[in-house]
């Protein structure tokens, strides 16, 4: 079962995903997700608290660069799993001295676009 973000969240834009490839730990996080994960997985794997795990993955996933799905299980029990849903990433200093970001996500991949955002303050 895939767990959709609201809908009517815009797409980040580039100065948000410069903030957020900023953080070591979201990015530690990124790294660690070459395949799908659940946060405790992922809080064993590295150095970070469960609470800042969930935090990180929380504004990964806001920003469209994880993704997450229940994994039914037989036991009964349903965790989360995330994954990465980037394809692709370039940010790029426009003519103009504005930030720009196409993302290409796994989703908007099989569908042959991606999303190009501009920077907003």
């Amino acid at each position: 079962m895939d767990r959709t973000r609201d809908t009517e969240t815009s797409d980040p834009d580039a100065v948000t995903l410069c903030r957020l490839l900023a953080d070591p730990a979201a990015r530690e996080l990124l790294g660690a997700l070459d395949e799908p994960r659940t946060a405790q997985a992922l809080t064993e794997a590295s150095d970070l608290s469960e609470s800042t795990v969930y935090r990180k993955l929380d504004a990964l996933a806001d920003a469209g660069l994880v993704t997450e799905r229940y994994a039914l299980r037989g036991d009964g029990t349903h965790p989360r799993q995330f994954r990465l849903a980037v394809e692709g990433l370039r940010v790029e200093l426009t003519g103009a001295g504005e930030l720009a970001a196409t993302v290409e996500t796994a989703d908007r991949a099989e569908e042959g676009g991606v999303v190009r955002l501009a920077a907003s303050d």
